[in-house]
């Protein structure tokens, strides 16, 4: 593509950070980047200087993985696998800088360019330590072998998935780094697994661990598919680009230090006071031999007042964002190209 072409594309809208999510706009890139894959080393660029401008409200790096997601179902092999090195290489990056919302962004994006990826995820998987983002991330990914029509790949990952189960059993890893390889070998349909499955989600119930994954996984297997449980990327671009806008809007304009690793909302997670059980005049906890009152209670109900405000302001901008961010009525299949815009 020419540097005059690349000019013409609507780059201000991607780097906008308030108003409707400009869709028309975003199509208009992906059919670009579909029909010129080089444009991919200018969409990288515009990715990193927004993901390194951490202190600013910026959203280009969101916008530019929708883009690739969009493009990537329009476009051969070979040039899948070069869209699947750079969001692999990104969501690594997010995953090891713990930034969860980028994570979920960048995870949909390469389900989207599909079993392609496969042999980057599993090479990854081979460098990667467990009890890490990076891990639970990538064999989330590792699903996308029940796409793949090549049949040792489906293997590889076959193996890899019934190994992780037997480190859990010698006890070399805890269960709850078993949850991805479970869900794999129940994509894979790989009944001769579910004995195994279900012992060890026992085994982790019995010693109030984290099991509940493993046995949804084996109870699927065997026959109850209300316990399957889809993969992340299965969502399509239409429903995880407005939800991980919504969530990085209110994470900024709220003020908010870090990111809650919690599943739920961080405005739906009740405030807790720091010492609930301590009375105005019981000894104050910090060990000054002082009465609570006369020591830390003025100081503790503080910062339980800056959480609650914190928590309000949360809710008012979610409430503010869902409004604005919601996707067109016309956004009623995957396919992005056939939505209205409002």
């Amino acid at each position: 593509m020419t540097d005059s072409a690349e000019q013409e594309l609507p780059w201000d809208a991607i780097r906008r950070t308030d108003g409707p999510i400009p869709w028309s706009e975003l199509r208009e890139f992906a059919s670009r980047l579909a029909d010129d894959p080089s444009l991919l080393d200018s969409l990288r660029g515009e990715y990193e200087r927004a993901y390194e401008r951490s202190d600013q409200e910026v959203y280009a790096d969101l916008y530019v993985a929708a883009i690739v997601a969009m493009a990537a179902p329009k476009v051969g092999e070979d040039v899948k696998r070069r869209f699947g090195r750079f969001l692999l290489e990104k969501l690594l990056q997010t995953s090891d800088d713990w930034n969860h919302t980028r994570s979920e962004a960048l995870t949909s994006a390469c389900g989207a360019v599909g079993a392609a990826i496969l042999p980057q995820v599993m090479d990854a998987i081979e460098d990667t330590p467990p009890e890490t983002s990076k891990w639970m991330n990538l064999w989330s990914l590792l699903r996308l072998a029940a796409d793949a029509e090549d049949g040792r790949l489906r293997q590889k990952a076959l193996r890899r998935s019934r190994n992780v189960l037997q480190q859990v059993k010698d006890d070399e890893l805890p269960i709850s780094e078993a949850a991805g390889a479970a869900w794999v070998l129940a994509d894979l349909n790989d009944t001769g697994s579910v004995p195994l499955m279900a012992r060890l989600g026992d085994r982790a119930a019995r010693r109030g661990g984290e099991g509940w994954d493993v046995l949804c996984a084996a109870d699927s297997l065997g026959g109850m598919p209300h316990r399957y449980l889809p993969p992340t990327w299965k969502v399509p671009v239409y429903q995880w680009l407005p939800e991980v806008l919504i969530d990085a809007r209110v994470a900024y304009r709220a003020g908010d230090d870090e990111e809650t690793p919690s599943t739920l909302p961080a405005e739906m997670i009740p405030v807790q006071k720091k010492h609930p059980d301590v009375g105005r005049n019981d000894p104050c906890p910090c060990g000054s031999g002082m009465k609570y009152k006369k020591c830390c209670l003025r100081r503790d109900m503080e910062e339980y007042s800056r959480k609650l405000d914190a928590q309000r302001r949360r809710r008012e901008e979610r409430k503010r964002a869902e409004k604005e961010l919601q996707p067109p009525s016309g956004f009623d299949s995957e396919d992005t190209s056939s939505a209205r815009d409002e």
